[in-house]
């Protein structure tokens, strides 16, 4: 991965000019905007770097034994992803179905074990709750505390490398049951408006096209991953999430607004290349 100084975003990716964002009317949202909306991020790396990422791919289908109906096109969206980052020179960690605990544990192992990687990516794949909570197999949790726990160590060797955050949830769904149980039935999806202090990019998806998603995809998924295939070794990364954008617009607009619009942000304040996977070099 190749990094060269850049002009300052002022803190939030500028998204190209067509494209929307909602707002939110959440508290937290609101508050956390208050804290963090004029922070400014450097990310200081070696400008010739030649460690691969990481990246840690979180995919919950949700088994028949809970009252959550299975989220039926995860896998095979994770497995795309998956293919997409080996690609661009990631070493992959593939979990399926982990609890808010087993998350916790996993990424918090991450962040005490990354010297041989040039930045991390933390892509899940889950239903959500609320603005601002996400679903394990046993419950939900804030999205903030989940993540952030990779710099709450001060041994951690994240802290200073560049951290991308990729979300993909859709509103819960409660299959038949007669009874109240752990999940309740919650119409509201996460709603990111600003950037978390611990990350340098982060795209959510929630519900977004919902009439495009088919029975084993997201199309939101499936266009970051077509983004990724095609320019990913060509463009820099804002180059790149602007790519996204334009392609995620004129989905959102030829499916009639359906859906909520995928939003990225970004406080990166250098330009970030990827190299290609070291079989991909020798051709």
């Amino acid at each position: 991965m190749d990094y060269s100084d850049a002009k300052p975003t002022d803190g939030v990716y500028k998204k190209c000019s067509n494209f929307q964002q909602e707002s939110s009317t959440s508290n937290s949202s609101e508050q956390f905007s208050k804290n963090y909306s004029k922070c400014h991020f450097t990310v200081e790396c070696d400008t010739n770097s030649t460690k691969p990422g990481l990246a840690l791919i979180i995919y919950n289908c949700f088994d028949s034994h809970t009252e959550i109906a299975p989220r039926i096109n995860s896998q095979r969206d994770a497995e795309d992803l998956k293919e997409a980052l080996t690609f661009l020179n990631f070493k992959i960690i593939f979990r399926k179905d982990r609890s808010v605990t087993e998350m916790k544990d996993l990424i918090s192992s991450l962040s005490e074990h990354s010297n041989d990687y040039s930045c991390f990516v933390c892509a899940i794949l889950t239903y959500s709750k609320d603005d601002d909570y996400i679903y394990g197999t046993d419950n939900f949790v804030s999205f903030d505390s989940l993540l952030k726990v990779l710099i709450k160590k001060e041994n951690s060797t994240l802290a200073a490398k560049p951290k991308f955050f990729i979300v993909d949830t859709s509103p819960v769904v409660k299959v038949n049951v007669q009874h109240d149980g752990l999940f309740g039935f919650f119409k509201k999806s996460i709603n990111y408006t600003t950037i978390p202090l611990w990350a340098n990019l982060l795209t959510v998806s929630s519900g977004f096209c919902s009439e495009s998603r088919t029975k084993d995809r997201s199309c939101f998924i499936q266009t970051l991953c077509s983004v990724l295939k095609e320019y990913g070794l060509k463009l820099e990364l804002h180059q790149l999430m602007t790519q996204l954008n334009v392609r995620l617009n004129d989905i959102h607009n030829q499916n009639n607004h359906s859906g909520h619009l995928a939003s990225v942000s970004s406080t990166m304040t250098k330009e970030l290349r990827f190299k290609a996977h070291r079989e991909e070099i020798k051709q």
